[in-house]
């Protein structure tokens, strides 16, 4: 279904722009009654339970005509319930992947908008496409028996076309003189894979001189403008951004080959198929892991399947799903005709073209690959929303997961219309009591307030205006923020956190010492309330900002009175709790000093970070807030499991969703929760690019206009270069460290400035525009910096 790409205008709208009215455009596709055939799939005999039926897509085209060729402008807006590919006159509209996206839909539905004159001309013209399930109603979450279909029984289309004669205005719109039809997907489900048919394409079926008096009337329902919003998104779309060569293609025996991409990834396999013979099947199975005998390693997908089909026509083909995307490094192709050559095979990367703008080095080549890692975790956790995992039966935006990384993703990616979009998906998710959700968009789990992942409703919009200043996203959340507070205040007796909990996972995924969840909620009450406070200062709400900042020191009282003692000792002596505590400042000024001896006590008792994935964010940052950054380094450079660099010496590409994913002791860990692509652990990459490198955004000048420069340097890293694309250029900072001489480079770009903390000086210095060099002598045993005061902490933690 390859064609020439017309010629496309994608989201060229401000994001408060909607989109034109429909006119008498209708929602089409088959009947939700119409008994089409359906292909059972599933794991085979030994899961019966896991078999499921999934049926053809659906082809759509209408032909026109023109009287003239002299068109001023054309216009198509489109859009579906589930997902769809458009073509005008046989070229395909737009580059986008997965489109329209994935939203609640019973809350709204994103459109996208194309020019298409220059593919129009005078005499008979046709629009086509086909639509699939998608997230509207093909497997999503954990299922859990419901066979997909979570907002609807079939996908739909609408699509308007507004074509500006000379003289004249023609409208084609989706309504019931549409045709439809199947065509060579047999099936095509995110979770569960593809099946391609190349005997049943209608041949030439974009094209306006096809044949289509054998297709079927569509089924045309009025559209409600009443239900749910039609908008624009403010997110890049999903594309492919990156082709990947194997590394290695290893014949398994019986025309079965494992394809080893080099990474873990998120995207699809295009396969060059010559020689097959009609009806011939070749298998594609995706994994990121091989067992020992070198075969795909799958327990850990759980019920999704991640296995696409094509079926040969003959001769020279190529086989490229379109309505799928699956989590790998590895996979197997099995009954390839003739011999499978590394130029037969090659893996597209998929994901919500966001662009790279952050870079992080040094001279430990464990450490810059760490930093990667983190980044392509990202990259294969954006499909439209930030998933918890590409691979398995979830891949849902779990707002836990998402706040954690997201204090790193902001570093290295330009994120800001994703946050947008997303955050909107959280609004749309919030309760009239204000709580908000697990996950959003909202998927079938449907209890609210988790500590941790409800507050990433207050959480995450602060986080995209330090890193891109627009007031007008923070205006945009700032009722849905207050809203959350009110929420909490109402939820926590005595201002500890104890009530509309949800699920409470605590810190989720703790290598075996539990922080009590009373105090990682009320923590978290604490930073909500805290961040909502700073965003009614920023948008000039200054009676809410101190009406806020008082509640806030009240909470913190609380949770001293309730959670510490006289010794500094934090209720379950945890690390993530004294971490928590530590960088959020929620222990009394002349406690913190005992308090961090008591985290370092916690550490040395078992000899490795004990933390989950909300700990680990705070616990290298608490360290050097402590004036212990070397503590933090030791916990860094660890390479046995629990580490981070463990998951670099066992080869991994991608961040893992546990400590002990894989061990050499005991192999996989169990696949009933087991990924291998997960982002919440690699939240360490906001310290490395904060405190290593030490780059700070500061509140006082959003947007990267303010940086506090504030390095800790370590004598096991003789260098560390870091940067970052600004919108008015680039910031970036190196400093080489060789015993006793340190030196310090700092580019700031126009319009911003910078605030420079040497290493061990309290003294700073204001710098501007330009670029800059600093030298300072430190002894070799120097702990990376002295503690922070409270009052220096709660500025630059923000």
């Amino acid at each position: 279904m390859t064609a020439e790409s017309a010629q496309t205008l994608t989201n060229p709208h401000s994001r408060n722009d909607t989109p034109p009215p429909w006119g008498d455009a209708c929602w089409i596709g088959k009947p939700e009654t119409e008994a089409a055939q359906a292909t059972p799939v599933g794991r085979g005999e030994d899961r019966p339970q896991d078999t499921m039926t999934l049926k053809p897509l659906t082809y759509l085209r209408r032909e026109f005509d023109l009287k003239q060729a002299d068109i001023v402008s054309a216009r198509l807006n489109v859009t579906a319930l589930g997902l769809y590919q458009i073509f005008v006159n046989g070229h395909r509209v737009g580059d986008h992947v997965l489109a329209p996206g994935f939203t609640d839909y019973n809350a709204r539905v994103h459109v996208q908008h194309f020019a298409v004159r220059d593919v129009l001309v005078a005499g008979r013209n046709v629009i086509a496409a086909v639509i699939a399930d998608g997230w509207y109603c093909g497997f999503v979450g954990f299922d859990r028996g419901r066979q997909g279909r979570l907002w609807g029984e079939v996908p739909r289309l609408l699509a308007r076309l507004e074509i500006t004669l000379d003289e004249d205005t023609v409208i084609v719109e989706t309504d019931a003189q549409w045709r439809r039809s199947t065509g060579r997907f047999v099936y095509a489900d995110l979770q569960m894979g593809e099946m391609q048919d190349g005997r049943t394409e209608p041949v030439g079926w974009t094209a306006s001189d096809f044949d289509d008096s054998t297709w079927s009337p569509v089924h045309a329902d009025a559209v409600d403008m009443n239900g749910p919003a039609f908008t624009y998104s403010a997110a890049p779309p999903i594309t492919v951004t990156e082709t990947l060569l194997p590394q290695l293609v290893r014949p398994m025996g019986g025309k079965r080959w494992v394809v080893d991409f080099g990474q873990n990834l998120v995207g699809v396999v295009r396969l060059r198929i010559d020689g097959g013979t009609p009806g011939q099947r070749v298998h594609l199975r995706h994994a990121e892991a091989l067992t020992p005998d070198g075969n795909l390693y799958t327990d850990n997908l759980r019920s999704a399947l991640a296995h696409d089909i094509y079926v040969c026509a003959g001769g020279s083909e190529e086989f490229r799903p379109e309505f799928t995307a699956h989590g790998f490094r590895y996979a197997e192709i099995a009954g390839y005709p003739g011999t499978l050559h590394p130029a037969d095979v090659n893996a597209l990367v998929l994901h919500t073209d966001v662009a790279r703008i952050g870079t992080f080095s040094c001279s430990s080549p464990e450490l810059s690959q760490l930093n990667e890692n983190v980044d392509w975790t990202i990259r294969g956790n954006l499909l439209d929303v930030p998933t918890d995992c590409p691979q398995r039966d979830e891949r849902l935006g779990w707002l836990g997961d998402a706040q954690l990384i997201m204090t790193s993703a902001v570093y290295l990616r330009d994120l800001g219309g994703v946050l947008a979009k997303w955050t909107q998906d959280i609004r749309d998710a919030q309760t009239p009591s204000g709580a908000f959700p697990d996950v959003a968009p909202r998927a079938g789990l449907e209890q609210d307030g988790a500590p941790g992942w409800a507050d990433a409703g207050a959480i995450v919009p602060w986080i995209a205006f330090l890193s891109y200043g627009s007031t007008d996203e923070l205006a945009r959340n700032y009722e849905s923020m207050s809203r959350w507070v009110d929420c909490l205040v109402a939820n926590s007796p005595g201002l500890i956190r104890t009530r509309g909990l949800g699920r409470n996972y605590g810190d989720w995924l703790d290598f075996g010492t539990a922080t009590p969840r009373y105090l990682l909620g009320t923590a978290y009450f604490a930073y909500s309330v805290e961040v909502v406070a700073h965003a009614a200062q920023a948008l000039g709400h200054t009676a809410d900002a101190a009406r806020l900042s008082a509640l806030w020191a009240d909470v913190r009282a609380a949770f001293i009175a309730e959670f510490v003692d006289d010794e500094g000792r934090v209720d379950g002596d945890t690390q993530t709790g004294y971490a928590m505590a530590l960088h959020l400042d929620l222990i009394p000024a002349e406690l913190r000093e005992r308090a961090a001896d008591n985290l370092v006590a916690a550490i040395d008792r078992v000899g490795h970070l004990t933390t989950g994935i909300h700990g680990s964010r705070f616990l290298c940052p608490a360290l050097s807030d402590a004036g212990r950054s070397a503590r933090a380094y030791d916990l860094l450079f660890a390479d046995k499991s629990p580490s981070w660099l463990h998951m670099v010496a066992n080869g991994a590409t991608t961040i893992w969703e546990r400590w002990d994913g894989w061990t050499t002791e005991y192999g996989f860990h169990n696949p009933r929760m087991n990924s291998f692509n997960h982002y919440a652990l690699g939240s360490v990459a906001e310290w490395m690019h904060r405190y290593v490198a030490g780059i700070t955004p500061m509140r006082d000048g959003p947007g990267w206009r303010h940086c506090l420069v504030r390095p800790h340097p370590d004598p096991r890293l003789s260098w560390v270069a870091a940067s970052h694309q600004t919108t008015t250029g680039e910031f970036s900072v190196r400093w080489d460290y060789e015993a006793p001489q340190f030196e310090l480079s700092v580019r700031v770009p126009p319009h911003a400035r910078a605030t420079i903390a040497m290493p061990g000086q309290e003294e700073t210095t204001e710098i501007g525009p330009g670029s800059h060099n600093f030298r300072t002598e430190l002894a070799q045993n120097w702990m990376a910096a002295p503690a922070l005061s409270p009052d220096r902490l709660h500025h630059t933690r923000a």
